[in-house]
């Protein structure tokens, strides 16, 4: 005799910012454990540590905010090379 599915398990992996892929699981009915991990990756994915660049800004906004923060940290960016 089968069993009743009482709760269903929504899981994917998801890149922290610090880089490192974790797994995010929601436990629910079929439905609302689909929402509550959507919530679960939105809100992780809010998450910043205070800086100017958050999670959607591209690679050009960095190097252009690194180059500026260079400047007025009076080095040029020549002084950053590789050694």
């Amino acid at each position: 005799m089968k069993g009743k599915v009482i709760s269903w398990r929504a899981t994917t992996k998801f890149r922290d910012l610090d880089g490192r892929v974790r797994e995010v699981t929601a436990f629910e009915d079929q439905s609302a454990a689909e929402h509550r991990l959507l919530t679960k990756l939105r809100d992780r994915a809010k998450t910043t540590q205070g800086g100017e660049l958050k999670s959607t800004h591209k690679i050009k906004e960095l190097i252009d905010l690194w180059i500026e923060k260079s400047r007025s940290a009076s080095r040029t960016v020549g002084d950053h090379r590789c050694r």
